[in-house]
């Protein structure tokens, strides 16, 4: 699949740079470059903010956020606004899983607006964390970004639900009912 769609975009791009005159040819990749350059400069940069897990330093993770970013998880919460909130939430998630670790990655972009980062996420929990304990995990996730026009994150994503994770991770059946007190 990979050859047929690499193989395409060869062509498509034999195509383009074939038909006109060379001056064209030369505003086509003035034109294409910047959205390359853009497309890979963002797409690093949401590879280096995942990768950062691994250093379990929550300003790594956040060091390309915007100020003003905003984290919807996987959609069934409340959004986390702003970085002060990014930061607790992820130091939370640090605490909770000391030795977090992603592997396996691998990347997808459209113009470098958006950019998804899927990986093998593994760790332990090791503290009392939902009602679970000494917990070992492995599992896939897909992370969605949204950056800005100076390459910082504004938005994230999470492609998968966080029931979605807890199931791969073996979980759902083991969290604590919750009591709800009046």
């Amino acid at each position: 699949m990979k050859y047929i769609v690499s193989s395409f975009a060869i062509m498509t791009f034999a195509i383009l740079f074939s038909c006109g005159s060379h001056q064209a040819d030369s505003n086509l990749v003035d034109k294409v470059m910047p959205v390359i350059s853009t497309a890979l400069r963002n797409e690093q940069t949401a590879m280096l903010c995942i990768q950062a897990y691994n250093s379990h330093n929550v300003n790594e993770i956040l060091k390309e956020w915007d100020s003003t970013a905003i984290d919807y998880g996987d959609g069934s919460g409340h959004p986390v606004k702003g970085i002060d909130s990014l930061k607790y939430l992820y130091s939370m998630v640090v605490k909770a899983i000391p030795n977090i670790r992603v592997d396996s990655l691998k990347t997808l972009t459209d113009d470098g607006e958006h950019v998804i980062v899927t990986g093998q996420w593994s760790g332990s929990i090791t503290n009392d964390s939902l009602g679970i304990k000494d917990s070992k995990f492995n599992f896939w996730n897909g992370d969605f970004f949204t950056f800005n026009e100076s390459g910082k994150i504004i938005q994230h994503k999470s492609i998968q639900s966080h029931l979605g994770i807890l199931a791969q991770m073996g979980l759902l059946e083991r969290l604590k009912p919750r009591k709800i007190s009046n």
